[in-house]
């Protein structure tokens, strides 16, 4: 009897350990990131097409970028710099969905936003700022005979995700009736970008933008000399030069012809970089108080890619160039009126200039 209790003790003990058993828990495999490198599973001409820049030239960023996009941590983990550069570069490229390049890299969405946003401040903290060249004038001299220009001004629409309502989005609506941010750029005679301001909504005229700016103020209290090349979308001032609405004398007509030509190229200059990063250039899909940051740093990518002599991608003009509304003039005070009749005087100065020297004569 005793032998038979101590059996059944036995078997319960058993069963009721064999009951509380945890299954084994299989080991996770730890993905070794070092060997995601697209570096060296595309040919140039891939890396041209994914991150938007040659391949010798594209080591040069990451090799700028990477002291300042170290972890701290140490942990095995984290993503390199070069995969950092890429991710936003591809990102930039695209401007499509963040999972899709999670996906693309096997890494989570979340990561993918805080790697662009983290490599988006280290641009705009590191790469040299927009700012205007000692020999700015002495460019525009002698490529287009233009004495005492500083540069050439126009406005762009980069298209945005609706803002959440603190962000009144009705302000965002431009008159395509999307959303959008509009972009002021300034550039030199070689297509850098010189000034740029991306914080003003859509609807907002490329007029007042430029009135409410730093640089008119410069321009306006003379602590910056010279004048901007425009379009007839901005008010004609003593700095900021605009083509004549009729032109009836030969002057006249040289003067926009010349004007003409050199304000194409501040268009070309929007269209290249669009055109490299297509997210200004499709729909910026980021937090809305993010997108100024990274347009500005797309065109001061756009900078490094003009001082590495990278070639640009094919840019031809198209409906999506178009957001402004260059037709429309603002209603003047007496103060504009004085500073219009003095852009006047400045523009007729300029083209008798003009028309007196045979090399800013268009052929």
């Amino acid at each position: 009897m005793q032998n038979h209790s101590a059996i059944m003790t036995s078997i319960y003990i058993f069963n009721h350990q064999t009951q509380r058993r945890v299954p084994p828990v299989p080991r996770r495999h730890h993905l070794l990131r070092d060997t995601l490198n697209p570096m060296d599973t595309c040919n140039d001409r891939e890396i041209k097409r994914y991150f938007r820049f040659e391949r010798q030239n594209l080591y040069q960023i990451i090799g700028y970028l990477h002291p300042h996009l170290l972890h701290s941590t140490g942990n095995h983990g984290a993503l390199t710099s070069l995969q950092q550069v890429l991710i936003t570069l591809r990102f930039y490229a695209t401007g499509s969905m963040q999972m899709d390049i999670s996906s693309w890299m096997r890494i989570h969405q979340s990561t993918v936003s805080r790697t662009v946003w983290r490599v988006t401040k280290a641009i705009l903290d590191n790469f040299p700022p927009f700012s205007f060249p000692a020999d700015v004038k002495t460019d525009f001299y002698q490529n287009f005979n233009l004495p005492d220009c500083i540069g050439m001004i126009d406005g762009t629409h980069v298209m945005i995700q609706k803002p959440t309502a603190d962000y009144h989005p009705e302000e965002y609506i431009n008159r395509k009736k999307v959303f959008s941010l509009n972009v002021q750029v300034v550039a030199d005679s070689w297509g850098s970008v010189t000034s740029i301001s991306a914080e003003w909504p859509g609807s907002v005229h490329d007029s007042r933008m430029f009135k409410t700016s730093t640089l008119y103020t410069d321009l306006l209290t003379r602590r910056k000399t010279g004048y901007l090349i425009a379009d007839s979308g901005y008010a004609i001032s003593p700095f900021c030069i605009t083509p004549y609405d009729n032109p009836t004398t030969p002057a006249e007509k040289n003067f926009n012809v010349v004007h003409k030509n050199t304000r194409c190229l501040i268009e070309r200059t929007i269209g290249q970089a669009k055109r490299r990063f297509h997210c200004m250039g499709s729909k910026l899909r980021i937090q809305t108080d993010r997108v100024p940051s990274v347009i500005a740093a797309c065109f001061l990518l756009h900078n490094e890619a003009k001082r590495l002599y990278d070639p640009p991608f094919a840019y031809r003009p198209g409906p999506e160039d178009d957001y402004g509304d260059n037709a429309t003039h603002l209603t003047l005070t007496t103060g504009d009126n004085a500073i219009r009749a003095a852009g006047q005087r400045k523009r007729d100065q300029l083209a008798q200039y003009m028309l007196q020297n045979p090399l800013a004569v268009a052929r």
